[in-house]
């Protein structure tokens, strides 16, 4: 039976997992405590995590999360890297690396696909989630601009009116939708209500 520590460390590696954008497995053979605290200091001033688990509990984490072919990278000492930023715990290794002439890269995760260590560099290339965000926003600023015009020219429309105007590149696309749909909502009833008064006056 697994022990409570066991079940605890597997439950905090499934939730970091999840919640990391980017998740590198290193291996740390042959790094003095020096070196080991340099290279952590370095992640700590990137906002990346450096964790060691024991490699069993890793792979239950990713059986239990789906993903799959990491088993073949869990053997021998194994550390984590992980960030938000897609792109930060990939540059610190690199430079680590050509400084010290040590660690080595086992394996990245990008959410539960396996990148081969060959290919960890190509997350280099990748935006960060805030960039695809703001990229989805600035691509529906023009259609949506070119609504403004008709929609102001009906009182009901201006809750939506006020809605559109207010989005920008840093606004979070759920809330930003949530918005639009319920003050789409209002307008539809708004219309619907000046409709049967309508009906009613004639």
């Amino acid at each position: 039976m697994p022990s409570q520590k066991n079940i605890e460390t597997l439950k905090e590696i499934k939730q970091k997992f999840a919640a990391a954008e980017t998740v590198i497995l290193t291996d740390y053979q042959g790094l003095n405590v020096g070196e080991i605290n340099e290279l952590r200091r370095r992640f700590r001033e990137s906002n990346v995590e450096y964790k060691v688990y024991k490699n069993t509990l890793m792979n239950l984490a990713a059986n239990e999360l789906d993903i799959q072919g990491l088993d073949q990278y869990l053997e021998g000492p194994t550390a984590v890297a992980m960030s938000q930023n897609v792109a930060a715990p990939v540059n610190v290794i690199n430079d680590f690396i050509k400084e010290f002439q040590k660690l080595t890269i086992k394996v990245g995760l990008l959410g539960t696909k396996v990148i081969p260590a060959e290919d960890v560099d190509d997350l280099l290339k990748m935006p960060t989630k805030d960039e695809l965000i703001s990229s989805v926003l600035g691509q529906l600023q023009a259609p949506i601009a070119s609504l403004l015009g008709t929609l102001q020219q009906s009182a009901p429309m201006l809750p939506l009116v006020r809605v559109l105007n207010q989005i920008s590149p840093m606004t979070p696309l759920t809330i930003t939708l949530q918005n639009i749909v319920n003050n789409f909502t209002y307008v539809l009833q708004a219309i619907a209500t000046q409709k049967e008064q309508t009906s009613e006056s004639t």
